[in-house]
């Protein structure tokens, strides 16, 4: 399948990506004008992305629901294909890159800017993703009403998820415009992850040509999501290209 080759690929370079950052802030041995609400809520879409993924996979009860529930197509349908197993094990190497880059927040955290750190409105979005994820299992496996099944649980993370993945750089557009720089952020991070978004697009609008949106793989990205996403890093690149002149600086 296209879509699970271009994703394979957008994936791999978001690891890349995270890696050319993780490599600019040890040369520089600085996070200035990191913002720090982008990497915590890249490292929860992170965790609740292998979360869903690995229940989707492996929850035999989940599993269950998902062809009681839409037995028209999963009744003949392998459901080996609900779930990329590769993309799993990518997500997993993209959230040790994050791992260390809150290593690196916490090791340089001397040479950040006073606009950097955790922000109210950032806490209570993480604070509300975490009420509802409880909520959503205390009705399933406590209250055990019968209007929520397992499945359902999952599949409110997943659009907590994607909810998170939509405003995740925010953040970081907002602290580029309040130092009015965008020197702390790798150019190969940023081209990366363009090309990354761009791959996605792709891949989707050729697959969605070819196949029924129940045969492509749940964790596989949505178009509307990753549209977003990648405006938002194009607004980045011009932060960093055009706006606040950069260009002077070694980036690597």
């Amino acid at each position: 399948m296209i879509l699970r080759l271009t994703q394979f690929i957008s994936q791999l370079l978001n690891v890349f990506a995270l890696q050319s950052q993780i490599r600019f802030n040890r040369l520089h041995k600085s996070i200035y004008g990191i913002s720090y609400d982008y990497y915590i809520l890249e490292t929860l879409i992170c965790i609740a992305s292998i979360y869903y993924s690995t229940n989707y996979q492996f929850n035999t009860t989940a599993r269950s629901q998902l062809m009681l529930r839409y037995p028209v197509w999963f009744e003949t349908e392998s459901l080996s294909s609900v779930i990329s197993n590769v993309l799993i094990i990518l997500e997993v190497s993209r959230l040790v890159g994050l791992f260390l880059v809150d290593r690196q927040l916490r090791l340089y955290y001397r040479t950040k800017h006073e606009f950097q750190g955790y922000s109210t409105i950032c806490r209570i979005v993480i604070g509300t993703f975490w009420l509802l994820f409880v909520v959503s299992i205390i009705i399933i496996f406590k209250i055990k009403s019968g209007k929520l099944f397992v499945l359902d649980h999952f599949d409110i993370t997943w659009t907590l998820t994607q909810l998170l993945k939509i405003g995740s750089l925010w953040p970081q557009i907002c602290i580029n415009w309040m130092t009015r720089s965008c020197k702390g952020m790798s150019i190969n991070f940023i081209k990366f992850s363009i090309i990354s978004n761009i791959i996605i697009v792709l891949g989707i609008l050729v697959e969605n040509k070819n196949n029924f949106q129940f045969q492509l793989p749940f964790n596989s990205e949505v178009l509307f999501v990753t549209l977003i996403r990648l405006i938002n890093m194009l607004i980045v690149l011009y932060q960093q290209q055009f706006l606040y002149n950069n260009k002077t600086i070694v980036i690597y």
